[in-house]
């Protein structure tokens, strides 16, 4: 099934396609229009975007975190080199771990250098993965989704993914590129 969802003003304008993987609900995102945030998949699993969690601040991160703030998300930041005093200024929500992130976004992205911090954000013990746990109840069946931005291994991206569907999550690959100006631009 083929469904868009309004996602206006938002550098993140991509369509979501399933990956042949081990697990079914491994996704790949690709650009599209402005102004619409496409998914192919069935439209039960389709929710409104309402908080947005980001990770990894750096060149990249920043100016993407900033334009999501601008929009009007809530945007729940973390960095280990801490969170820039302008993205709270412009009214982002500082997190001091990236379980904090986990448990209070919908949607949790990852702006990292290499696949090895990926590796370290998604699984240490203050990591992504431990927050998606914590959310989940026996009355929850709300499917959060892991988006990596990052430009990393294909395989560990895989088996990455494989871990987040284990615990009743979705995980997006979604490399971007155009460097520090296109972030800055939103291009």
């Amino acid at each position: 099934m083929f469904a868009s969802i309004p996602f206006e003003d938002c550098l993140l304008t991509v369509r979501l396609i399933t990956m042949q993987c081990s697990v079914s609900n491994i996704f790949y995102l690709r650009l599209v229009l402005p102004g619409t945030l496409n998914f192919w998949k069935c439209p039960e699993t389709i929710m409104q975007i309402q908080k947005i969690g980001f990770i990894g601040l750096g060149i990249m991160g920043k100016p993407m975190a900033s334009r999501l703030i601008q929009s009007g998300y809530p945007v729940f930041l973390y960095s280990r080199s801490g969170v820039p005093d302008e993205l709270i200024a412009a009214g982002g929500y500082a997190c001091y771990s990236a379980v904090e992130v986990a448990e209070k976004a919908d949607i949790v992205i990852l702006m990292l250098p290499n696949t090895a911090d990926v590796e370290k954000v998604l699984f240490a013990d203050n990591g992504v993965a431990v927050g998606l746990t914590a959310t989940q109840s026996a009355e929850s069946s709300i499917r959060k989704i892991v988006v990596d931005m990052s430009s990393i291994s294909p395989s560990e991206t895989c088996h990455f993914a494989s871990c987040i569907a284990e615990l009743g999550h979705d995980y997006a690959d979604a490399p971007v590129s155009g460097g520090q100006i296109g972030a800055q631009q939103g291009t």
